[in-house]
């Protein structure tokens, strides 16, 4: 059943209808097991010779999960060229389809967002594995300081195994 919309006045039965749709949508997206997980890294400032450790988080996956979204905030008073990558964590493009996640950017006197929606992009889509190690980094390539804050993301999707 499709949800009704709301008119004036609402009765309690398309109350109802609707509160049933969407109940059953949640249980049938349960069932099949997908779930977003984000994986976030803040920065309050980011030097252009930070070591990798002070500007990345790394995660090993507890599941395999399709890439969603990569998605990178900056503020910062200058003009800067800002990276942001996904890479695996010895180095193995293997376990990325051999692709490169990545966005790179310019800041300017403010704050920039980029954002690469992987959804939408056509071609392969890119799986991140159950027990691989992953990172997210930050770098500046311009030399200075990123006044910041420094905000990413990666949204992923939950893949279902088949037995």
């Amino acid at each position: 059943m499709a949800l009704t919309p709301f008119t004036s006045p609402i009765s309690l039965t398309q109350l109802r209808s609707n509160f049933d749709d969407k109940t059953a949508t949640l249980l049938t997206n349960a069932r099949a097991g997908a779930k977003d997980q984000v994986v976030s890294l803040y920065l309050a400032s980011l030097t252009s010779g930070a070591s990798e450790f002070s500007r990345s988080v790394a995660w090993t996956q507890q599941d395999d999960a399709e890439l969603r979204l990569l998605m990178a905030r900056v503020t910062d008073t200058g003009a800067r060229a800002i990276g942001l990558a996904l890479t695996v964590e010895n180095g193995d493009t293997l376990f990325l389809v051999d692709h490169s996640i990545a966005l790179s950017f310019n800041t300017v006197n403010g704050t920039t967002d980029q954002r690469t929606d992987y959804r939408t992009t056509t071609g392969t889509r890119v799986r991140l594995l159950k027990g691989v190690r992953y990172r997210l980094a930050f770098t500046n390539t311009s030399g200075g300081t990123v006044g910041g804050p420094l905000i990413a993301n990666v949204q992923l999707r939950s893949i279902r195994r088949r037995a």
